[in-house]
Order: C-alpha cells, then sequence, then structure tokens
C-alpha cells in the first residue's frame, strides 16, 4: 500500500534514500528514452549536490513510499523573500504512472502544505528540456516564462488541480 511521507526536515533519512532516488531517475531517463544514463561519476556528483540541497530550509521533499520502495516523489523549493514556489523534481516510477491514485495523493499532500497556498506564483520546471515534459505542463495551464521556468495561468491550488486532472484521464 502506497503512503505519502513528507520527510523535509529529516536529513538523514534521504541520505539513506539517495541510490534509489538516483536509481528511479535513472531507470525513467532509461524507460523514457531520454538520452544518456548517468556514468558511476554522475551519481557521485548528483549525491553532493543532493546532501547541499538538504541544508536548504526552504527545500520540501514529498515521498510516495510502497513498503521501502520509492514509488514517486517530488521535491520543491519556497523562493527567497518572495511569495513564489519552485517545483525541481516530479517523478513517479514507471511502474507506478498508470497508479492515478498515487500520483493523487501525491498532490493532495502538496496542496495541503500551508506555506504552498500562501504562495502566489507557482513554476514548474527550473531546466525543463525534454519536448513531452514542455508539452504536460504547457497542457495543464503553464506557460514559460524565460528565464524564471514555467508560470501557471492561475493560484498555487489551480495549478495543482490541473496537474491532478492531467493524470485523472
Amino acid at each position: 500500500m502506497v503512503e505519502i511521507f513528507d520527510y523535509s526536515m529529516r536529513r538523514g533519512v534521504i541520505v539513506k534514500m539517495l541510490p534509489q532516488i538516483h536509481a528511479l531517475m535513472t531507470d525513467n531517463a532509461g524507460k523514457d528514452k531520454l538520452s544518456g544514463i548517468a556514468p558511476p561519476q554522475h551519481i557521485i556528483l548528483w549525491k553532493q549536490k543532493m546532501r547541499a540541497e538538504l541544508t536548504d530550509i526552504r527545500r520540501r521533499w514529498l515521498f510516495a513510499l510502497d513498503g521501502a520502495d520509492i514509488a514517486g516523489f517530488m521535491f520543491y523549493r519556497f523562493g527567497e523573500g518572495d511569495s513564489s514556489l519552485y517545483i525541481s523534481e516530479l517523478q513517479i516510477a514507471y511502474a507506478y504512472r498508470h497508479n492515478e491514485m498515487l500520483f493523487n495523493m501525491l498532490m493532495d499532500k502538496f496542496i495541503s502544505d500551508k506555506a504552498v497556498s500562501a504562495c502566489e506564483k507557482i513554476f514548474a520546471g527550473e531546466r525543463v528540456k525534454v519536448e513531452e515534459d514542455k508539452e504536460i505542463l504547457a497542457s495543464v495551464g503553464f506557460k514559460e516564462n524565460l528565464p524564471d521556468g514555467w508560470q501557471p495561468l492561475g493560484a498555487p491550488r489551480e495549478a495543482a488541480a490541473a496537474l491532478k486532472l492531467r493524470y485523472e484521464r
């Protein structure tokens, strides 16, 4: 049974999960036929970057866990000194991609964060480069607003609701 956990202030738990997080991202990249599975050196650099990000109190770390397995996760951070939010990662393990309830549970946890409700702007994909991801973001009401990334046409709750609708189809 999949459950959603907010491990935002539990650095030690997340550090232990880093290999599994990286494996899920790498597996998704391969299944989605994206270019280049990361070489072994990449995981070392990636883990260093992630450890540094774990010290940022503006970051939030949501996980969908099926027992000890990561079924999906969402990483986001709040802007510094403003009322904006940036979604940096939203990954669903390939085996769970057609599990609408998992995605909805993750989105419900996301929009139930009172700090998310207080945001006036929500940006998705700090570095969205994959055409399919761009199409998904555009289909749920985000517009490209470079260099800031992707900005919703509505408020955070509306953007989160639109993301949920996209996966309920």
